[in-house]
């Protein structure tokens, strides 16, 4: 059970230490987006099982006899996780309003009326007086059509009122189903309930089942994410080069999309400050709480905070059509420095989770 609602406890420590770096660096309102993306979700599929691969052996050694295996565990975290990822995370990929265009948008027919204003005034003086009146005038006839309407009584007011309501409620829950059902949503989705009905897991999953050649298309399908969410990340990272390099400004870098400040907090805040607050979370649940953890649970549960930027990350940018070079941008470094840090949060996992790799 921890594990299901585990993808909502990341999530929402990641939008902590987003929102944190967006403090700390001073971050333009256009950048919030990608750096809380950034920080939100990781690469919980392939990154997380391609690790529990290699440390599957020394689980298997240390572990009683009996015990589940750790991938069993990771794919119970994964039945919200992706779904999690692509409704938040695509909701986070949209672009952010710019307040500068609409105020700029708002003070043009301001500025318009006062030119207006001042050639009627040169072309004939007496006509800012003349307009006056004839608004006081717009001003009596609309409050005297106001006046001649009967009141309306208290329950028309309160059906009126509920029939807003209703339509604000409806509006709210088709913008959030919107986002929410995005593709990779309805296939999780879709996958859960082929699962939970053998009838039809009887004729797609099991050996010689009537539409396995579906399935296995369907997996061919799925293992393309990968090749294609790298292909985008290139692609969007070569353009921010090429859009920097022809820029006339003599001290513009070609990589300066997000402010050194802001890349380097961001690339802190998921690799070293994440990793930090999951152990620090496992151990208040093992003892202050004082919650019996199976080893093999442990060590996903401290793992799932280790990974770098999901790269579907770049996949929903472009999708949403928001600051795709900007993601691409911080996941080229981020996944530079990996190596080194991923390496230092793997050993506090062993050490913690009390793996024997001797």
């Amino acid at each position: 059970m921890i594990l299901l609602f585990f993808p909502f406890y990341t999530m929402f420590c990641g939008m902590l230490v987003g929102c944190g770096v967006i403090k700390i660096c001073r971050t333009p309102k256009k950048h919030h987006s990608p750096v809380l993306l950034c920080t939100s979700f990781g690469n919980y599929g392939a990154f997380s099982m391609t690790l529990l691969a290699v440390l599957k052996e020394h689980t298997d050694k240390s572990s009683p006899p009996g015990s589940l295996d750790p991938i069993t565990y990771l794919s119970v975290f994964l039945v919200c996780a992706p779904a999690l990822t692509w409704s938040v995370g695509y909701w986070l990929a949209h672009p952010s309003e710019e307040p500068v265009e609409s105020e700029k948008s708002e003070r043009l027919p301001i500025l318009g009326s006062v030119s207006k204003d001042i050639t009627t005034y040169q072309n004939n003086p007496s006509a800012p007086d003349t307009q006056q009146q004839q608004q006081q005038q717009q001003q009596q006839q609309q409050q005297q059509q106001q006046q001649q309407q009967p009141p309306k009584s208290s329950q028309e007011r309160t059906n009126s009122s509920r029939r807003w309501i209703r339509k604000d409620f409806v509006l709210m829950v088709s913008i959030i189903l919107s986002k929410a059902c995005q593709p990779p949503v309805i296939g999780s989705v879709l996958g859960m309930v082929v699962t939970a009905m053998p009838p039809i897991r009887g004729i797609m999953a099991l050996e010689g089942a009537t539409l396995q050649w579906f399935l296995d298309g369907l997996g061919k399908v799925g293992r393309s994410t990968i090749p294609v969410s790298m292909a985008l990340l290139g692609m969007h990272m070569s353009h921010s080069i090429r859009a920097g390099s022809a820029s006339d400004s003599a001290d513009t870098s070609p990589f300066e999309v997000f402010h050194w400040t802001t890349m380097v907090g961001t690339i802190c805040g998921k690799l070293i400050v994440m990793p930090m607050i999951g152990f620090s979370s496992f151990l208040v649940l093992r003892h202050v709480f004082a919650i019996q953890i199976p080893q093999s649970m442990a060590v996903v549960l401290l793992l799932v905070w280790t990974p770098p930027t999901a790269s579907n990350a770049v996949v929903m940018s472009d999708l949403a059509g928001g600051m795709r070079e900007a993601v691409a941008q911080i996941l080229l470094y981020e996944y530079m420095v990996v190596p080194i840090l991923l390496s230092v949060s793997i050993s506090f996992v062993i050490l913690i989770s009390g793996l024997d790799v001797s």
